[in-house]
């Protein structure tokens, strides 16, 4: 049995601590711990978000595994399963909306999932036990890539080749050869699939957001609030990786939850874009409505 603590669940969450093997039945059970005021548990709804590791700029490069890809059964105090399908990420990410004292829900991956290769995270103080626990699932190292190396070896050496590459739009893929001589190969090959939405908020840091949403043609359909937010950059060059925060200093960051939402420009409440923000503030998506 894997045990997930609320603390361990908050924030960016939780990488998973057993595999998860294709074709076999896990069972997510959350529960709201006791806490010490005068009621016995806390109130209200909270979320779940199974997410696959992302690279270091927020996206999932092509051909990277689908660790998110399955069947779902059994929802017990689940609302409807949420799946960000319009960012083309329905296979990298899914999330329910709990609102039980203890929700459940049954899941049958569709390929092996190996250790510590996606988040969990909860918003709501949950803590979590995933029955049964699986291990000895080894990373399935997609994309591959064919390297031409010509070093100068002994022809009776048998070179040992370990090619690690990260599934990322920026790949780095680790080659060593273990005898002498000891050549090293690095290749950085840069990809960046950011759309920026054209918006005439000026040279401003501040704008409005909509509250959050789990689509983004909700976030897109929605007026923006009044609660002023902040960014690190001008909002009219908006960009993926740009971070959004709760006051002009820059210090408090918000927390988006992986959820999205529409920004208005200066005269207009209607949203102009719409932005997937994370739970570190980091914007990971960006789209025009």
């Amino acid at each position: 049995m894997a045990d997930y603590s609320a603390p361990a669940l908050r924030g960016s969450g939780s990488l998973n601590e057993y595999g998860f093997v294709s074709g076999e039945t896990y069972t997510f059970t959350l529960l709201r711990p006791p806490n010490t005021s005068s009621e016995t548990r806390l109130s209200g709804s909270g979320a779940f978000t199974y997410e696959t590791v992302r690279n270091v700029d927020g996206f999932y490069s092509q051909g990277a595994p689908v660790y998110a890809s399955g069947t779902h059964s059994n929802p017990i105090d689940l609302h409807s399963l949420i799946s960000s399908s319009e960012s083309g990420y329905g296979n990298y990410i899914f999330s329910y909306i709990l609102y039980g004292v203890t929700s459940s829900f049954d899941w049958v991956p569709n390929q092996n999932v190996p250790v510590g290769s996606v988040y969990f995270r909860c918003v709501g103080d949950y803590e979590m036990t995933v029955l049964p626990d699986s291990t000895g699932v080894s990373p399935t190292p997609t994309p591959t890539r064919t390297v031409s190396i010509t070093p100068s070896i002994t022809p009776s050496l048998t070179p040992s080749i370990s090619i690690s590459p990260s599934l990322t739009p920026s790949i780095t893929p680790s080659i060593t050869i273990s005898n002498t001589p000891s050549p090293s190969i690095s290749i950085s090959p840069s990809i960046t699939p950011s759309v920026t939405p054209s918006i005439s908020s000026g040279q401003t840091r501040s704008n409005f957001l909509t509250a959050q949403n789990g689509k983004v043609s909700d976030a897109c359909n929605s007026l923006t609030t009044t609660t002023s937010y902040y960014l690190d950059n001008f909002w009219s060059n908006v960009s993926i990786g740009d971070h959004v925060y709760l006051d002009p200093g820059e210090t408090q960051i918000f927390n988006g939850g992986g959820f999205y939402y529409g920004y208005r420009d200066t005269s207009n409440a209607q949203p102009v874009g719409v932005i997937q923000i994370q739970s570190n503030g980091k914007i990971s998506y960006i789209q025009s409505c």
